[in-house]
């Protein structure tokens, strides 16, 4: 069981997004996860176009006074999160 569920992740349609940057939104704001990795599990969740179209790109505050996301794309962040 233990091993099952290290490899099990919701994401739901609505599922949260921080105020912050999509970088640290996908990757939880944690060190251990660097850019490469965020842009490598952005990429599987078909994120990473419009996140380069953002104006600051990865580095792009979303969130609350940030960039709103519509419903899609914060589920595509949501999803890259889940990746990683």
């Amino acid at each position: 069981h233990e091993s099952l569920r290290a490899q099990v992740a919701a994401v739901f349609l609505d599922d949260t997004t921080f105020t912050d940057t999509v970088a640290n939104n996908i990757g939880c704001g944690s060190p251990e996860y660097t850019l490469p990795q965020i842009i490598e599990a952005a990429k599987l969740a078909h994120a990473h176009q419009f996140i380069e179209r953002l104006p600051y790109g990865y580095e792009t505050l979303i969130g609350g006074p940030g960039v709103s996301l519509t419903p899609g794309q914060r589920f595509r962040v949501a999803l890259a999160r889940a990746l990683l």
